[in-house]
């Protein structure tokens, strides 16, 4: 719990009392606007390490003593206040701070190789399933998968889909129409997969130099459909526009070719792998230049999931959680109903953003400056890409476990695994405490 950081304000001589009231602590939120030009410091090890040690040091003290508002007090000196987290039967609501899969993606400081291939066999994706189609991809003279081309996922390289090899003979494919070809790698339609995965490529574009060595060819991509399907997709859209990339250049065949010079930039971020400084940059290069974002506020946020179509987890009774921090000043957003360049503005302008984990967060890649993200997990340890980026931007990201039941798995609704909160008000509550917390710091 961090009740007592978020409670009590203190200085070095005495300590001070405060209006706890539900009143007072709404009012500061709503008032908690990020100071203009402000840009925060901190990192993810060490915001999850200060709210570990505020857990720990409550958490010692409850073990023993706590059993209701009178031992707030003799804690605390300070009435119990209306924000504070208990659940329905009277106790506490921890909130467990938890962190991002330990596996230990490396940070490259240098750029990624950019290759050139000759006499390369395309093969396209023919089912949205990549994972299950074993032949598509990239494919040099001797039938092996050109390792820069290929899309992997780590830890240990595992290919989604593609083989080592494949029988080009047995592969009818014509001549490609152009010579020469830039790989744009998969371009997938997933906002996180976008972000990570696909934009990851284009690094070169985002320098001026290393574009024009590029020269003007077309940019060729592995894709369940078309640049028209892309295009549709405002966050691929202006993503590709921010770097100088029209429609028009974009080339996805449905059918097997023959390349007869590919030039293959390496990827600047792999997933549960590597990212290189290329990769920071063209994000932030990409952000500069989304145009203008429309007018919004500056108080804490809560991105809600709970419209999304389909996500790959969540909780079923997220807006519970969402009703209860609306009416206590937290503004709700549906992320997936803003431009690209409003996402990346929630991260730029506000101090606090807050939310249930997921890839949504990612949009903080494209903003110049970021505040703290606090991101409640369903799962005890969040994946692994989380603590990557973290580590890359230096982002102060708080990760907590609420106390839920898992309902289901794979049930084919619109969720792949099915959380519920076991007390969405008092998590809502506790979230709020954290959020003042952060805000006093």
């Amino acid at each position: 719990m961090v009740g007592m950081a978020v409670l009590m304000t203190v200085t070095s001589t005495a300590a001070m009392k405060v209006d706890t009231s539900m009143a007072a602590m709404t009012t500061r939120l709503r008032c908690g606007d990020r100071p203009a030009g402000a840009v925060p410091g901190g990192t993810m090890g060490l915001g999850c390490v200060a709210l570990m040690a505020s857990y720990k040091g409550f958490a010692d003290r409850r073990s023993t003593q706590f059993s209701g508002g009178p031992a707030w007090r003799r804690l605390t000196g300070l009435p119990l206040p209306d924000a504070f987290p208990w659940n329905q039967a009277g106790q506490p609501l921890p909130l467990t701070p938890c962190l991002p899969n330990p596996v230990q993606g490396e940070l490259r400081a240098a750029d990624p190789a950019i290759e050139v291939h000759g006499d390369v066999l395309y093969n396209p994706v023919q089912d949205h399933l990549w994972h299950d189609n074993p032949l598509w991809g990239t494919y040099g003279l001797s039938g092996h998968l050109i390792d820069a081309a290929a899309y992997y996922r780590g830890p240990g390289k595992a290919t989604v889909g593609q083989s080592p090899w494949v029988d080009r003979s047995a592969i009818p494919a014509v001549d490609a129409p152009d010579e020469t070809y830039i790989y744009g790698g998969t371009l997938i339609e997933h906002f996180g997969h976008f972000l990570l995965s696909s934009l990851s490529r284009f690094w070169p574009f985002a320098d001026d130099a290393l574009r024009a060595s590029l020269g003007p060819h077309r940019i060729l991509c592995h894709g369940v459909f078309g640049p028209d399907h892309w295009w549709g997709f405002d966050y691929m859209r202006a993503s590709l526009l921010a770097l100088g990339i029209p429609h028009g250049r974009l080339v996805c065949f449905p059918h097997p070719v023959r390349v007869r010079r590919l030039i293959v930039p390496r990827l600047s971020f792999e997933k549960h792998s590597f990212v290189h400084a290329a990769y920071t940059r063209l994000t932030r290069h990409v952000g500069a230049r989304l145009g203008p974002a429309a007018p919004g506020g500056c108080g804490p946020a809560y991105l809600s999931r709970s419209a999304y179509p389909r996500i790959s987890q969540g909780f079923d009774n997220e807006a519970e959680l969402e009703a209860v921090l609306a009416a206590l000043g937290v503004e709700v957003i549906r992320p997936e109903a803003l431009a690209l360049a409003d996402q990346a503005a929630v991260f730029a302008r506000r101090r606090i953003v807050s939310g249930t984990i997921s890839s949504a967060f990612h949009a903080a890649v494209l903003a110049p400056c970021t505040g703290t993200s606090i991101l409640l997990s369903p799962t005890h340890i969040p994946g692994p890409n989380f603590g990557m980026l973290d580590r890359a931007f230096g982002f102060d990201a708080r990760y907590v476990h609420a106390p839920c039941t898992l309902l289901g798995v794979g049930e084919g609704g619109r969720m792949g695994s099915r959380f519920r909160l076991d007390d969405p008000a008092a998590t809502a509550r506790a979230l709020l405490a954290m959020v003042q917390a952060a805000c006093n710091t």
